[in-house]
């Protein structure tokens, strides 16, 4: 059994272009129209865990984070991915389940929700939250 991704980005490129992330590692493929199928063309690196979301949008790539420590949004230009910007989310942000990026300085958030419908679990509507 291979390696699945956990997240996965479309680069909006001529040809276009796709990150995953799997286990940590971030690497980028290339479209082939000769073969019809995705090629690896560069690892971009290992980022630490606790991602929630990774988006491409506008040239820059979207990382949204959550761990013990909180929650945060991270933004690193694809032309060099090593410069950062990082938004820590207030500590009363509710649990980030997934998120993703519809512009270069927007993140939608998926959050578990602390009230909601309850059919006698400990599960609660989640929300969408904008930041």
């Amino acid at each position: 059994v291979g390696r699945v991704a956990q997240h996965l980005a479309v680069v909006q490129a001529d040809p276009p272009q796709l990150l995953s992330m799997i286990d940590g590692e971030l690497s980028q493929y290339g479209w082939s129209a000769t073969y019809g199928s995705w090629f690896p063309e560069w690892y971009l690196g290992l980022l630490d865990g606790g991602l929630r979301g990774l988006s491409v949008v506008d040239g820059v790539m979207m990382f949204v984070r959550a761990n013990a420590a909180g929650a945060a949004v991270e933004v690193r230009s694809i032309e060099a991915p090593s410069a950062s910007r990082v938004w820590h989310l207030p500590p009363a942000t509710p649990a980030v389940l997934s998120a993703c990026g519809p512009n270069s300085s927007r993140a939608l958030l998926l959050t578990k929700s602390t009230t909601g419908m309850n059919f006698g679990s400990e599960w609660a509507q989640p929300r969408i939250e904008q930041v």
